[in-house]
């Protein structure tokens, strides 16, 4: 499970740099799109997670509009619905490999 409580606590500057400081510690970077930003994976292993995924975008146009607060939210939701779509795929391909045997 993630630990977010000392983030979604603290108060900080909204700058990209500020966030993807944080959004690394958990493999993640939250990247500029047109009137969006979009969060993508920075390590191997949530590239994998990240892809296919029905959706990491956050629908604002400029990172300043929402708080810091807001923002770590995001971020813990983004990762709490790759970590339960990861399992669910996980289970699936168990599931399919057991069926084979």
């Amino acid at each position: 499970m993630i630990k977010f409580s000392n983030l979604l606590k603290e108060e900080k500057e909204v700058t990209l740099r500020a966030i993807n400081k944080e959004a690394r510690k958990y493999g993640l970077m939250l990247t500029k799109g047109r009137g969006y930003y979009w969060w993508r994976g920075n390590t191997e292993e949530m590239k994998e997670k990240v892809a296919g995924a029905y959706s990491t975008n956050v629908d604002v146009n400029h990172v300043s509009h929402l708080t810091w607060k807001m923002w770590m939210e995001e971020l813990k939701d983004v990762l709490e619905h790759l970590e339960k779509r990861w399992k669910e795929m996980q289970d699936h391909k168990k599931h399919s490999r057991d069926n084979w045997k």
